[in-house]
């Protein structure tokens, strides 16, 4: 089941996050890029933290114009890739 928030991996750098989406079986990966926070999400979509850095960000939320469609159409997959570099 899509969900629109996704935890963020023990020991990663929230930094240096990225997000990808792939609408459907045969869909392209898209990346979604981050937006400060939930007004901030506009007609583009996106994604932001449960709380910005400083602050050590344990969730990332996407926007709903990038998550409505994942939980609409079968097949989708969101991919998250956090890097474990120390922060």
């Amino acid at each position: 089941m899509v969900t629109c928030d996704y935890a963020i991996p023990a020991g990663s750098n929230p930094l240096l996050v990225n997000l990808d989406v792939t609408i459907g079986a045969t869909g392209m990966p898209q990346r979604v890029y981050k937006v400060d926070n939930a007004a901030a999400c506009g007609t583009n979509g996106g994604w932001f933290y449960d709380v910005n850095p400083p602050m050590k960000p344990s969730k990332i939320t996407l926007c709903p114009q990038s998550c409505d469609p994942l939980k609409a159409t079968i097949d989708c997959l969101p991919s998250m890739r956090a890097s474990l570099c120390p922060s």
